[in-house]
């Protein structure tokens, strides 16, 4: 429940999780920079939230590039 004074926030986003990483597709840019809540998540969750979807595209990117070279060499 809003106490009388307070400022309620909802924000919205929609992200794809795809294999080479997390992309916003929808919503505004916002900063979570001054905001305080009375509520806290879990550890577990807090945990999972930490860790980074993105994959190593150093590897991919070697890999394309050791494939062209070998298309190029065969035409």
């Amino acid at each position: 429940m809003e106490r009388p004074g307070d400022v309620v926030v909802h924000v919205k986003s929609t992200v794809l999780l795809l294999p080479s990483g997390t992309t916003k597709v929808t919503g505004l840019p916002y900063s979570t920079t001054g905001i305080v809540s009375e509520k806290e998540l879990p550890e577990d969750i807090k945990a999972i939230l930490a860790t980074s979807s993105k994959t190593n595209s150093k590897k991919k990117n070697k890999k394309n590039k050791d494939k062209k070279a070998g298309e190029a060499m065969e035409s």
